[in-house]
């Protein structure tokens, strides 16, 4: 490995859903940009908005903020976040591809036990990645797509190593 790809990271090749079928993307790592399409739903616990994922973050005041600086929020504050993802289809004008993800921690339980502990002190966020959203997946081609019409017509499955909004 070159010392530039070590510095730099990996690099992704630019593909269209199309191009992974026949074995093209097999075993490398892709880019794909398309549509999201939900298989299952995850719903933020702060607004209840459904999505693929949701990326949580909360701040509490902490005792030592809460005496030294009054009602402003500080530096000083406890700060929580976590990621929670399902599996989604990403759909371009060529074809869809299965995004594998890494599950990530329940954010659900994470808000409960927080709102459990510190009540209105507590300041909660979520994005949500839903339907029909632009996003850009960077991953690795775990598996080719069938052309079997009884299965599903995903040209490839990628396991995500990173999602983001296009």
């Amino acid at each position: 490995m070159s010392w530039l790809r070590r510095l730099f990271g990996p690099t992704y090749a630019r593909l269209v859903a199309s191009e992974l079928r026949g074995g093209l993307g097999a075993d490398r790592k892709v880019e794909v940009l398309g549509q999201l399409e939900l298989l299952d739903r995850l719903h933020s616990p702060v607004d209840g908005r459904a999505g693929a994922m949701l990326d949580y973050s909360a701040r509490a005041r902490s005792a030592a903020g809460r005496l030294h600086f009054g009602a402003a929020m500080s530096s000083m504050d406890l700060k929580y976040s976590a990621t929670q993802a399902v599996d989604f289809v990403l759909r371009d004008s060529s074809g869809s591809v299965l995004v594998r993800v890494d599950r990530g921690r329940d954010v659900e339980e994470l808000h409960a036990d927080l709102m459990a502990e510190y009540g209105v002190e507590l300041d909660a966020h979520t994005d949500v990645l839903g339907e029909g959203q632009t996003v850009r997946v960077r991953g690795e081609v775990v598996a080719e797509g069938s052309d079997d019409p009884h299965r599903a017509d995903w040209a490839a499955v990628i396991e995500a190593h990173a999602i983001e909004r296009a």
